[in-house]
């Protein structure tokens, strides 16, 4: 795997959080923008796009990674994230290449796979302690950790994605991680991906799709 360079060469780096969501046929994301040196929600942006292929399983980057990309790309020129937490897999994927690498490698940004359950691979029993962690083993290989960000509550699956390794990927999404179970880039965006959701679902009826024509982006 190539690598840019551990995350932590910044002590506290900006981190945005990524997620994603299929409704019709159409992908919408939602990209946070997390300080952790304030412990501070910075800025976040919303998108919108036609799906360009239909989602099938084991090929999720290719259906809502252009939504994913245009919301990373309306976040203000003045907060570029230093590393990037996806909902999704990395290397922790059928083919070693989930969501998490193939959005790490397209921005160059150290990115890191975050889900809640295991696409592939086994993995011992992980004590309830808060920051504790097994690695996933698959075909030999260890392509990622279910590690504990709170103690007694499930594991998460962390992944790396591109540009660290499986152990600076569970030191980013710690380091990103408040009293909450899930990392606050993921969590700060999940929030508002609900409401942009509620807000837009008119927008997938047969007549509207055809008057809005193109793809296009939404704030």
């Amino acid at each position: 795997m190539t690598t840019t360079g551990p995350p932590s060469a910044d002590p506290r780096p900006l981190v945005a959080g990524a997620v994603h969501a299929t409704r019709g046929p159409c992908a919408w994301a939602v990209v946070a923008l997390w300080d952790p040196a304030v412990r501070r929600l910075l800025c976040h942006a919303i998108a919108r796009e036609n799906l360009p292929v239909p989602y099938r399983p084991g090929r999720l980057a290719y259906a809502v990674a252009p939504a994913i990309t245009a919301a990373l790309l309306r976040l203000p020129h003045d907060a570029s994230p230093d590393a990037l937490l996806v909902h999704g897999h990395g290397l922790a994927h059928p083919r070693r290449f989930g969501l998490a690498c193939y959005l790490g490698r397209l921005h160059r940004l150290p990115a890191v796979g975050v889900a809640e359950k295991l696409l592939v691979g086994e993995h011992a029993p992980v004590p309830a302690q808060r920051g504790l962690w097994a690695p996933v083993l698959y075909e030999g290989d260890v392509v990622g950790a279910a590690l504990r960000t709170r103690a007694e509550a499930k594991v998460l699956y962390v992944s790396p994605g591109w540009g660290c390794t499986v152990e600076e990927a569970v030191a980013l999404a710690l380091a990103a991680t408040g009293p909450y179970r899930w990392p606050e880039p993921l969590r700060q965006a999940r929030m508002r991906l609900r409401p942009a959701l509620r807000r837009r679902l008119e927008l997938h009826t047969p007549r509207r799709q055809a008057k809005m024509g193109p793809a296009d982006s939404l704030l």
